[in-house]
């Protein structure tokens, strides 16, 4: 119960937060240039995500990982992004699971899509993409 009034609370504080925003930048308009309002929005919005995204870990290796990943993704086919986009939303439902891999991998899994393979791992309500990749290339 202490979750849900919880919930409640902040789903009435965003509702208010979000109804006054735009009368409040009406009346900053008279005062202040759009690139100041903004400036200051976002600042404000920075100091209340600051400590949610302090939890997140992301590190250098992480942040290349994904640049990298996603060059690769719209370097495909529309057809074949489409085909990955269906699996990982499968996956992601629970509706499929992919084949465990041997060797130095085996913590890993992969799903076929065609010619080419979804790597990817499993823990606790999340799941890692670790890549799409040709077959001939994705377990080197």
């Amino acid at each position: 119960m202490a979750r849900f009034n919880a919930g409640l609370a902040y789903s009435v504080a965003l509702a208010f937060v979000w109804g006054v925003a735009y009368p409040l930048t009406r009346m900053a308009e008279a005062y202040a240039s759009p690139m100041v309002i903004s400036l200051a929005r976002v600042a404000l919005a920075s100091l209340f995500l600051y400590p949610l995204a302090r939890r997140l870990v992301v590190n250098l290796k992480m942040l290349v990982a994904s640049a990298l990943n996603m060059g690769l993704f719209k370097s495909l086919s529309e057809d074949v992004q489409q085909r990955v986009m269906e699996k990982v939303q499968e996956l992601a439902m629970g509706h499929i699971t992919g084949k465990p891999l041997v060797g130095k991998y085996k913590n890993l899994k992969r799903i076929r899509i065609g010619k080419y393979r979804l790597i990817y791992g499993e823990k606790p309500c999340v799941i890692y993409l670790y890549g799409i990749k040709p077959r001939e290339t994705a377990y080197i």
